[in-house]
This record gives C-alpha cells, sequence and structure tokens, in this order.
C-alpha cells in the first residue's frame, strides 16, 4: 500500500524536517484523510497512521490452513472435581503455593477428578518444568489434557501410548520424552523399541534414551545394559555400569565381588583382636575398564585409591557384612586403621545409598559426624535414600543428641529427603526450635539458620498440626517480631494444605 509507505517515510524523516504529505483517497478513506488538519504535523501523521493502520488491517483476508485441523477431543472419563477444589489447585499453579503443586496432584488423582479445561494451560506447563509430576498430571488432564499436549511441541511428554509415530518420525526432546513414558509404564516394551533402534542411534541419543531406565530398572534389563558396556560410546557405557550397579545380582556385580575378595581380609591377634588388611588393586586391566572401572584418577587421588574405590561402588553392599562376618560399624572402625581406609569408606557410602541399606547408611553417616567433618557434604545424599520412619529415627537422634545451635547438621539436612512426616516427628522439630526461640536461646542474628528447617515442617507436616504449631510460638513474646513472619508463613502454607485435603476429601461425598 503506497499510501502507508509514503506515511512511514514521513515519519522517519522527522516532522520537524517538512510538512507532511497526505496521501489522497478515494472514497469514505480519502474523506476521512481529507479532514486532518496539516497545521500540527505530529499530530497529522498519527492521524493518518491510526486511519492507514486500521484500513489496512480490516482489508485483510485471512491466509489458507498449512496444515489440517486437529482431530476432535474425545470425552473425558473422569468427572470434573468442584469449583472450590479447582480453586485450591489453581493457587498451586502459581508462585505462593508452588511448592505444594505435587501434593495437590497427588490428592486429585486418587480421587479420580480431573481439572477444569480452563487451568490445563498452566497445568501442562507446570508438567514441561517439573518431570517429577507427570504422571499425576495425566491423571488429572485426563483426555482433554492429551488432547491438547498433542497440539503444542513443548507438551509432548504428555502422549497417548500409542503414538508411535513419535517415535519413528519424532526428533530430539519428543522422542525422549516419548521414550521416556514408555519406560515408566511398559519397560518390557521400551526395550524392545530401543534394540530395534540402537544401531541407528547416535551417541547422545542411545545415552539419552539408555539414562531413562533408572525407571523400573529389573534384571531383567541386565542383557541389554551388559552388551551397552561394549558400546563405542564412552558416556553409553558409563550410563550402562551405573545402572549395573543397582542390580545387585547382575554379572557384573558378580565379577566386582571376585574383584573384591582378594583385595580385604580381617585378621585376628591372638588376644582377639580384630585388624583390617587391604591389598589395592596392582593395574586396571582391560576386563575391570570394560566393567566401568575409569583408568585415570582424578587429580589428588591415587590410581590404587581410585581403583579401590570405584570397586568397593560397584560391589553391593551386604556382601561386606555377610562374607567378613562383621558389622557395617565393625568394619567402618577396622577402616580407620588401615591407610586404604578413606577409600574403603567414599566407596561403601555410594554403595550404601544404591542399595538403600539402612544399618549402613546410618553408621556411616554417624561415622562422619563423629570422625570425618570433612565428608559431611556426602550426608544429605545417603539421607535421602534412607526410608521415612529411618530417616525419621536418624534426624531424632541427631536433635536429642546434639545441642541446638546455628551450626547444627540438621538445619540444612531437612531438605535432602522428600516425603511426608509423622505428627509426632513434626512436634519434635517445631518444639525443639519454639522451645529455644521462646527461651531465648537463639539469637535474633541467627534466626534466619532456622528457617529452611521450618520451612520443611509447612511442606512435609500433617497440615492438621497448624493449629498446634501456632500455638507455640506467644505472639506477646518480646522477641515475636524476629520470627513472626516465618511462622505465619509456615502457618499459612499448613493452613492452606489443609483446606485442599479437605476440599478435594469431599469430592466423592454427596453435595
Amino acid at each position: 500500500m503506497k499510501a502507508w509507505t509514503d506515511l512511514v517515510t514521513s515519519a522517519l524523516l522527522g516532522a520537524e524536517r517538512a510538512a507532511p504529505t497526505l496521501p489522497a483517497m478515494d472514497g469514505l478513506l480519502g474523506e476521512h484523510l481529507a479532514r486532518i488538519a496539516p497545521d500540527d504535523r505530529e499530530q497529522a501523521i498519527l492521524s493518518a497512521a491510526a486511519l492507514l493502520g486500521a484500513y489496512r488491517r480490516a482489508g485483510r483476508l485471512p491466509g489458507a490452513a498449512s496444515a489440517p485441523p486437529p482431530s476432535e477431543c474425545p470425552p473425558d472419563v473422569q468427572p470434573e472435581c468442584r469449583p472450590q477444589t479447582a480453586h485450591l489447585i489453581s493457587m498451586t499453579l502459581g508462585k505462593q503455593y508452588a511448592a505444594t503443586l505435587p501434593e495437590a496432584l497427588n490428592l486429585l488423582a486418587s480421587a479420580k477428578r480431573r481439572l477444569p479445561a480452563i487451568l490445563l494451560p498452566e497445568l501442562l506447563d507446570a508438567g514441561r518444568r517439573s518431570r517429577a509430576i507427570r504422571s499425576w498430571v495425566q491423571t488429572v488432564a485426563d483426555r482433554r489434557g492429551v488432547w491438547l499436549a498433542a497440539q503444542n511441541p513443548e507438551w509432548a511428554y504428555l502422549v497417548p501410548e500409542d503414538t508411535g509415530s513419535l517415535w519413528t518420525d519424532g526428533v530430539g526432546a519428543s522422542r525422549l520424552a516419548y521414550y521416556t513414558i514408555i519406560r515408566a509404564r511398559d519397560a518390557e516394551r521400551a526395550r524392545t523399541l530401543l534394540a530395534e533402534s540402537w544401531s541407528q542411534e547416535g551417541a547422545s541419543d542411545r545415552a539419552a534414551f539408555l539414562g531413562a531406565w533408572e525407571d523400573n530398572l529389573t534384571l531383567e534389563d541386565e542383557p541389554f545394559l551388559e552388551n551397552a558396556l561394549d558400546d563405542r560410546s564412552k558416556e553409553v557405557r558409563k550410563i550402562a555400569a551405573n545402572l549395573l550397579t543397582r542390580l545387585p545380582d547382575s554379572r557384573r556385580a558378580q565379577r566386582m565381588i571376585a574383584r573384591a575378595e582378594p583385595l580385604l581380609s580381617v585378621h585376628k591377634s591372638l588376644l582377639g583382636k580384630a585388624h583390617l588388611e587391604v591389598a589395592p588393586p596392582e593395574s586396571c586391566d582391560a576386563a575391570m575398564e570394560r566393567d566401568g572401572i575409569e583408568k585415570k584418577p582424578p587429580q589428588g587421588e591415587g590410581e590404587k585409591a581410585f581403583w579401590l574405590r570405584q570397586i568397593v561402588i560397584a560391589v553391593p553392599i551386604e556382601f561386606w557384612t555377610e562374607h567378613y562376618r562383621q558389622s557395617p560399624s565393625n568394619l567402618i572402625a577396622l577402616s580407620r586403621q588401615n591407610d586404604w581406609g578413606g577409600s574403603l569408606r567414599a566407596g561403601w557410602r555410594w554403595a550404601a545409598r544404591f542399595s538403600q541399606n539402612k544399618d549402613w547408611l546410618t553408621v556411616l553417616i554417624q561415622d562422619i559426624l563423629d570422625n570425618d567433618p570433612a565428608a559431611s557434604g556426602s550426608i544429605p545424599g545417603m539421607m535421602s535414600s534412607l526410608l521415612p520412619d529411618d530417616f525419621e529415627a536418624l534426624f531424632t537422634s541427631l536433635i536429642e543428641n546434639i545441642p541446638l545451635s546455628p551450626m547444627h547438621p540438621v538445619l540444612t539436612w531437612a531438605a535432602s529427603h522428600d516425603g511426608a512426616w509423622s505428627l509426632e516427628f513434626s512436634r519434635l522439630i517445631a518444639r525443639t526450635i519454639a522451645g529455644a526461640a521462646v527461651k531465648k536461646k537463639i539469637h535474633s542474628s541467627t534466626w534466619w539458620s532456622y528457617t529452611n528447617l521450618l520451612s520443611e515442617i509447612g511442606r512435609n507436616a500433617p497440615p492438621q498440626f497448624a493449629e498446634e504449631f501456632l500455638s507455640l510460638w506467644p505472639r506477646d513474646h518480646k522477641d515475636f517480631h524476629v520470627w513472626g513472619k516465618s511462622v505465619d508463613e509456615i502457618t499459612q502454607i499448613l493452613s492452606f494444605r489443609n483446606a485442599l485435603h479437605i476440599a478435594i476429601s469431599e469430592e466423592n461425598s454427596p453435595l
């Protein structure tokens, strides 16, 4: 449109240089352009632009669709949740209560209810950001959510089981998202799919798909992983070895046990006192490298110590107590009398995590607290491997036996374990901190040290704990201004979660 182009040129040159030449046009548009007073140059340009801009938009024809319209959305299976529930869950999709979203979706999925359609885009975006909630997203989004996800590549993680075209024709993230879902649903089918395409996949894709096997890993995966130890890609071999470490009955685990047996021996003196002898590996041969033992150590660690540590990591943790007929605490104590003990304990810490062995984990954590504070960075990972009851028992012991202070280990380790807390454990944590605050054992300058642990109460304590929690903090205390904001925020989260539990529990009751 030449008139529009001329007007843009006048605007770019500047009204102060020359008066704009307004286009002369026929019809109603021309009549309106003629009414613009040319005295105010800037106003004249803006008025003409408004008229011509509206004219151009009004005359534009819609473009032809480049793709066929999507198929009709199938009807949902589950009934829609009530408005009150939908409102509460919409609040978890925002920032204030985002930490409660997994709990909300889990509750709604258990109640066999779906979210209203208006919340689906936000829900699908949340699932894109967090893999941990995707199984719940699929349930509460129902068929409409799956249909909607098919219209947006960013939501490709939510795909129906029979969309095999994503595997054969998809690329990059969409294929991986599809494969991850298949692996979680049907490990045997996932193995078959990957076996059929393995030789055609690039190294990075082979590594990514194999990484998805962390879900539902069983001994049935072992033959494929055993073959993957010979893959031409170092990253693929490393992932296969790490996965096999989690299978204590695998052939690789048995080979590692055979390597470990001659490395350690326990002897008793004439007086019956036990001592540990360690003979670290003298070399790293080709068979060891095939099983994932890296030959070159990191800076600061010797070769033999590095090989020893890797072998210990790969040996099922139960082997050591069964073979040497020693308790975890005895073996750890004996290792402290040997120069190679540091490598042994470092390996045992990882092996105990893989097996989730309570006896080993608790003793190893206590050993770090008592003898090796420099290794405390490994404690959160070990705590995350404990079952909920074992985690609470260990945490309770730490609270009861170590005086509370800004440097207390529990203040930074509470977030290392996901999952709901028991009412008794929640009371212990809350009463310990509140009691210290009320008795002025917590200085205002160090209060921030305790806020992380208190925040875990808001996320993990039973939601009905809200009123009891608030009662522990007297508002007339002269230091309430120090901790009042944190207390009110945690009470608000607990109260919100309680309202959420009540609303969803009433979903199946008559109105």
